[in-house]
């Protein structure tokens, strides 16, 4: 309902769904975007054949997502296995780390601006601000963020 309200445009529609059993119909869309989610779901694998039944044939699937470093080549693999097509595939670890460092001021700023005391702390772990362990994460190459551009043929 927020959504609808905030971006009421004909032809946009918004459903609550299931990344591991998308509400659509096969061969529905010429693209599926997927940003900094996929890390929380239970399979991956299911996710990415969702994807692929959702998607028209020549449809593309753009995802950005981070793992952990050994995890990465799985991620590949996967998105293989799930019959898409790598077009690109590009490690932005060093890009998002830049990014985190630019703005984790502003982003502790607001934080300690609009939260609450109790949930700061939490909050500044989601936004990756400098000194937290997700942030340092990336710092030490623990974890690598990367993005795809695949292709359902």
């Amino acid at each position: 309902e927020f959504c609808r309200n905030r971006h009421p445009l004909d032809g946009l529609e918004f459903r609550k769904g299931d990344a591991e059993s998308l509400p659509f119909e096969d061969n529905s869309f010429d693209a599926v975007l997927n940003v900094e989610s996929s890390h929380c779901y239970g399979s991956i694998g299911t996710f990415f054949g969702e994807v692929y039944r959702v998607l028209k044939p020549e449809g593309s699937f753009l995802y950005a997502d981070f793992r952990p470093t050994e995890d990465v080549n799985g991620v590949s693999s996967r998105l293989a296995e799930a019959g898409f097509v790598i077009r690109e595939n590009e490690d932005i670890t060093r890009n998002v780390l830049a990014a985190l460092e630019q703005d984790s001021a502003t982003k502790q700023k607001w934080i300690s601006g609009l939260a609450e005391n109790h949930i700061q702390p939490t909050l500044q772990i989601f936004a990756a601000t400098s000194g937290t362990k997700l942030y340092k994460d990336f710092q030490q190459d623990a974890l690598r963020y990367f993005r795809f551009r695949t292709e359902k043929p």
